[in-house]
């Protein structure tokens, strides 16, 4: 039990600098509710584990980006931010595997949590199949990312040509591309996404959108 109690400004602002009391404090009177919705809704502790981790990374960058409008407590947000991120999981599998469901649930009608889900689920997915890639090949992308100029990647790679440099980035990037969409998750999520885009008012499906993990 908690003697201390925080306000909405000292939560917001304990989460953005990564305050761990804070933090504990979250953890300790979210995650027990959050564990029990899960659970009771055909999930295990696994889950739980994994979507509240997946809701505190969007609930930071929707702080730093300031998208969150102080209307209600921090922990009631995460809460349904969980909710949505649960139900949307299991509501996409179901999709994947063809079986119906209602469309009409709340928790699958808000478009900016749905962006906001599928955005971090992407990211996810593109970091964990970057991990998968050759030590050279995350090199080579990195410094490409960061802006690094083709020379002085050829320089520091050892290679023999700015033109075998530019080969090895495009094989590189061509080789976590085939990897991404080899991926069940990324079967899931654009098959899941195409279902979603039909079902939410005033969103089109743009070709190649979805697709661009």
């Amino acid at each position: 039990m908690h003697t201390i109690k925080y306000s909405y400004t000292e939560l917001t602002r304990g989460i953005l600098a990564g305050d761990v009391l804070v933090l504990n404090y979250i953890y300790d009177t979210c995650y027990p509710v959050i564990q029990k919705m899960i659970t009771n809704n055909s999930g295990v502790k696994e889950d739980a584990q994994d979507v509240f981790q997946d809701a505190m990374v969007i609930l930071y960058r929707n702080l730093k980006e300031k998208k969150i409008e102080h209307t209600g407590t921090l922990n009631g947000y995460l809460f349904i931010l969980c909710r949505n991120i649960w139900f949307n999981r299991k509501k996409r599998k179901t999709l994947y595997v063809g079986s119906s469901l209602d469309m009409t649930e709340t928790w699958v009608t808000d478009p900016t949590i749905l962006e906001e889900i599928y955005r971090n689920e992407r990211l996810n997915l593109y970091r964990s199949k970057f991990e998968e890639l050759s030590e050279n090949c995350k090199r080579v992308l990195r410094m490409f990312l960061n802006g690094v100029p083709i020379r002085d990647i050829t320089e520091t790679m050892g290679y023999r040509s700015v033109q075998h440099t530019k080969n090895r980035h495009f094989r590189c990037k061509m080789s976590l591309i085939a990897k991404i969409k080899a991926s069940k998750t990324y079967t899931e999520l654009i098959h899941g996404n195409k279902k979603e885009n039909k079902g939410l008012p005033g969103r089109k499906h743009e070709p190649g959108r979805d697709e661009a993990i």
